[in-house]
């Protein structure tokens, strides 16, 4: 386990050069809406993006029944807080506007590390504005300027603040109410790099799987041994999962990625991004064109699966399809 996370320390550390790949900031650009005026809500069908303007609070979710660890010089803290930015379906853009009626699917995304959620804002709000309530944590030993440096030992205790994440935003009750808003029977996962273990841990490990999570996507992530150690969860197999990573990339090796894939043996399928690194085609949505085709892929992941939606696995592949084997590649299945 030691030697497990040893490497994790020099594998998984995203806020690395290659975020120059696509020059994303804490400023990335956001994705906008193309509707002129806001269409009645309608939470269980799928629709494209821009169908919804976004909405936006900041809430700052405190568990006081687990601890901060030790790290880096600093002391231990007696719970782990969780600033988190939610974003959802609305009558218009803006901090605090008012939701528009669900319930929707809930997304709760998990960054990478030295990361922060509104890193990923523009991909965030792809999926906001087709109708999904999104919630993205910083989490307190590996987010951007952690004093110490990220720990990578505190993946398990991540997947404890996902289901902290789920449990406060379905009891959210403030001036915009987000209790009422998220369907409790639809929610899914999405995380990239130490947020992709993250995620990964939380659907699959025998020791964290939570069974509310219907589906999940992970960007360019690997398995880490848990307290259950190898053990996977007795529905890991049943939780659809679309694992996405750049068959270049130079953090997380591609095979690795493969490897759990296969080993899992969910319904979803890989994406291949051909000749991309750790960081490409994550956290820009509709800017660049990879981030586009990584964010209409995903978009018709979650609706088939979150959404019920008969044609998400053919839009999906299609989106892939129409980018050109020389763009991306999908595998439905193991080969």
């Amino acid at each position: 386990m030691a030697l497990t996370v040893a490497l994790a320390a020099s594998t998984v550390a995203c806020g690395s050069d290659s975020k120059d790949e696509t020059g994303a900031t804490t400023s990335a650009p956001t994705a906008t809406s193309s509707s002129t005026s806001s269409p009645a809500a309608d939470p269980g069908t799928p629709s494209p993006s821009g169908t919804y303007e976004v909405g936006r609070v900041e809430r700052t979710y405190v568990d006081e029944g687990r601890v901060t660890a030790a790290h880096g010089g600093q002391p231990e803290k007696p719970s782990r807080t969780l600033p988190t930015i939610v974003l959802y379906p609305a009558g218009k853009a803006g901090e605090g506007a008012e939701p528009l009626d669900g319930p929707w699917p809930l997304i709760v995304f998990s960054h990478g590390s030295t990361r922060a959620g509104v890193d990923y804002l523009a991909t965030l709000e792809w999926w906001a504005s087709a109708g999904y309530v999104v919630a993205a944590p910083n989490f307190p030993l590996s987010t951007t300027d952690v004093p110490g440096g990220t720990s990578y030992g505190d993946y398990e205790n991540q997947t404890g603040d996902v289901a902290f994440v789920i449990d406060s935003v379905l009891a959210d009750g403030g001036e915009v109410a987000l209790s009422g808003l998220v369907d409790p029977e639809h929610i899914g996962l999405g995380g990239q790099s130490f947020g992709a273990i993250t995620t990964l841990g939380t659907v699959a490990a025998a020791c964290c799987a939570d069974p509310r999570v219907k589906a999940a996507t992970e960007f360019a992530g690997m398995w880490l041994p848990f307290s259950s150690g190898e053990e996977l969860a007795p529905t890991a197999s049943q939780v659809p999962i679309l694992f996405v990573q750049g068959d270049e990339d130079p953090t997380i090796p591609y095979a690795n990625g493969r490897a759990i894939w296969e080993r899992i043996g969910a319904p979803g399928g890989f994406l291949t991004l051909v000749g991309s690194g750790h960081d490409g085609g994550f956290f820009l949505g509709g800017e660049e064109p990879l981030d586009k085709l990584v964010a209409e892929a995903t978009l018709a992941f979650y609706d088939a699966h979150l959404k019920g939606d008969a044609t998400g696995q053919q839009r999906l592949e299609s989106v892939v399809a129409d980018a050109g084997p020389e763009v991306a590649k999908f595998d439905p299945t193991p080969t």
